[in-house]
């Protein structure tokens, strides 16, 4: 048998690793790393998992009590009742140097993944209290991305595409699942600590090294169907996912600066203003604080109105004059059971609407709730997710969104709150905190309405067109063809919010009562359905090419099962979703398609500057003495692309049409 150390350089791997938890800023690090491949001599499968920190390494020994691992008591309680062999099995762990040799062994060989950016962040952050090593370089195939790009309506995990390519046993993801459970604690929630490095080395040892043998199996596979020649495609846009897998990394490796201390003395001040806001409204659920069904019995009426003349034997709200609650707005209730008659929905919508409608306490409530929302989604949680430097990291998901958008996941830095959504004024809004090291500025680069131009060049509009060439902005277009008014009439800011709102949620397939919701959301006026329809009537009579691509993408859909993009990716449709949304998909999907080239080129361009993506712009950190010129060279950057990549002509034989776009360059400040 070819042992590692003799493998040829270049010679195919698969690699794994099992970690403590899935982030290093978690308390993340490796506590197993497997490995397979193929013996050169006689082709049989090598394979092997190699423990560096798993299991207890003693009877209850120092990973229970080391505080450095942060176990809880709740853990701790736990493991004490695990039977007494899992309690005193010690695994072979190898020693510090043997991962580093390990390493080395490994970097010459060509390394394949399933998941590589997962596995590669993880070596390189290295063991407990230990570093680890780069092995980017070494990275030649992610079957996991292989998946996507060829079958990107199939899952995606490693176990399922195994199991139905007969690449292992048929419930073997459910055999591991249940083997591995009774030793494992919560894996998901608040209290969530799964660690998978505390489980008994018998117990892991054949999980840890078949991860590795059917990545291996997986990969080839792919290396058997795939034709350098007749699969082009594929080639081209796994190439462009292996190239993003690495951008992806350095980004997640970089982080973000976050102002740690500062935010968590904003969230003291929230907290004394959200304790304040909760002594003085007059409901309280058994918490002794306000809650949402609290707040449902004090708004809204259990029994219908009283007739004429009868008597209300509903009693008058604590803190009001004569409230005795609301009827239930339509649309706006619970489903119910045969045991529970539905409810009053108090969703952020309907807080809007009494507070609209003038309700006691409404405000308050409002106010209470804005607070609450702040504290949980923001100014707790991340400054206790920054990493040891101070920094915050999220984790895209690639393939994680049928449309193609990146996804993410730990911190949801794609949905950074806007100043204008912070609750309170008498602390430093949450982007604020976001912080550039020594000697640099954050700035943001965004692509100005590029869903709506592309939209305009998939659909070939000539009114939205002309209106674009003539400068004006897409929502101001709509308006002037829905209304026929210009920006001198005193409606104008009023119609058009109804044309913004019919702009984007139209071409995403949204219906009445969505329209009516958004409407309610950012003008703060509930309109009735009726007067929505007939708005949504112009909009299609303003534009009739955007109705004829909506149909025929929808067509499409239906009738293929996917609907393509720009660059000629496939996004396809799933039974369970709605082919109405197919036009929007062509526009979602082509515009992350363009973003991803234009994230690739950024970090080949300038290095360590790409700090995050969100939807439609990139965060850069950028050397206070090159801002200037990078704000320049980015705009002219992203502008290119999103042009270059629909440049098409809108006829048979005709010349290509431009449709122009426009990047804009916005500073981000931090908090004093």
């Amino acid at each position: 048998m070819t042992r590692l150390n003799e493998l040829p350089g270049g010679w195919p791997i698969t690699v794994d690793t099992e970690t403590s938890k899935l982030h290093p800023d978690d308390g993340g690090y490796v506590s197993v790393v497997s490995f397979a491949y193929r013996d050169p001599e006689d082709g049989r499968m090598v394979s092997m998992a190699v423990p560096f920190d798993q299991g207890l390494t003693g009877p209850l020994g120092d990973k229970i009590f080391d505080p450095n691992n942060h176990l809880d008591k709740a853990a701790q309680r736990r493991l004490k009742k695990w039977p007494e062999w899992a309690q005193l099995e010690v695994a072979p762990n190898r020693p510090a140097a043997e991962f580093d040799r390990l390493m080395e062994l490994l970097r010459p060989l060509k390394l394949i993944f399933h998941n590589a950016k997962f596995d590669l962040m993880h070596l390189n952050n290295g063991l407990r209290g230990h570093p680890g090593q780069n092995l980017e370089g070494s990275l030649a195939w992610d079957t996991m991305l292989g998946q996507l790009v060829r079958e990107p309506q199939m899952p995606k995990g490693l176990k399922p595409p195994a199991v139905r390519l007969e690449l292992t046993d048929t419930g073997a993801e459910d055999a591991e699942a249940e083997a591995l459970k009774p030793w494992l604690g919560p894996k998901s929630g608040k209290n969530d600590d799964a660690r998978y490095d505390l489980v008994p080395w018998s117990v892991m040892e054949p999980y840890a090294r078949v991860d590795a043998e059917l990545t291996l199996l997986l990969w080839e596979y792919q290396q058997s169907v795939l034709d350098p020649e007749a699969d082009a495609q594929f080639w081209k846009h796994f190439g462009r996912e292996m190239a993003l897998c690495h951008v992806l990394l350095h980004m997640e490796v970089r982080g973000v600066g976050f102002g740690v201390e500062g935010c968590i003395d904003a969230a003291r001040v929230l907290t004394a203003e959200f304790d304040a806001a909760a002594k003085v409204l007059p409901f309280k659920g058994g918490t002794g604080r306000p809650t949402p069904d609290s707040a449902r019995k004090f708004f809204f009426r259990e029994t219908p109105l009283p007739k004429k003349g009868e008597e209300d034997p509903e009693p008058i709200r604590p803190g009001t004059e004569d409230f005795r609650g609301l009827e239930p707005f339509p649309g706006k209730m619970t489903k119910g059971s045969e045991t529970s008659p539905p409810k009053p929905q108090v969703d952020d919508e309907v807080v809007q609407r009494l507070v609209q409608l003038k309700a006691p306490w409404a405000e308050e409530y409002a106010i209470h709730e804005g607070l609450k929302s702040a504290l949980s989604k923001w100014y707790e949680p991340w400054p206790a997710m920054a990493g040891a430097d101070g920094r915050l990291r999220t984790v895209h998901k690639q393939g994680g969104t049928v449309s193609g958008r990146l996804a993410v996941g730990r911190i949801q830095l794609q949905a950074i709150p806007h100043d204008y959504l912070m609750p309170s004024k008498s602390v430093p809004s949450v982007r604020s905190f976001f912080q550039p090291k020594p000697n640099h500025e954050l700035w943001e680069f965004d692509v100005s309405q590029a869903e709506i131009r592309l939209a305009t060049a998939a659909a070939k509009c000539r009114p939205m067109l002309e209106g674009i060439l003539r400068g004006e902005d897409s929502h101001s277009i709509a308006t002037k063809l829905m209304f026929e008014i210009d920006e001198d009439d005193p409606d104008w800011d009023q119609r058009r919010q109804v044309a913004k709102r019919c702009n984007l949620g139209i071409l995403y397939g949204a219906g009445q009562k969505v329209i009516q919701e958004q409407l309610l959301k950012f003008t703060g006026i509930h309109y009735p359905l009726p007067q929505i329809k007939k708005w949504i009537d112009d909009w299609k009579r303003a534009f009739p090419e955007f109705v004829d691509a909506l149909e025929r993408a929808q067509e499409q859909a239906e009738r293929w099962g996917y609907v393509r993009l720009y660059n000629g990716r496939e996004r396809w449709f799933s039974d369970y979703e709605p082919s109405h949304k197919a036009f929007n998909q062509i526009v979602q999907g082509s515009l992350a398609e363009v973003m991803k080239d234009i994230m690739i080129e950024i970090d080949r361009l300038w290095p360590d500057e790409l700090l995050l993506q969100i939807h439609d712009s990139v965060l850069l950190e950028i050397w206070e003495g090159q801002a200037k010129e990078r704000q320049f060279q980015v705009c002219e950057l992203m502008r290119e692309k999103f042009e270059k990549a629909i440049w098409t002509p809108w006829e048979p034989g005709g010349e290509p049409v431009l449709v122009p776009f426009r990047s804009d360059a916005k500073q981000w400040v931090r908090a004093a």
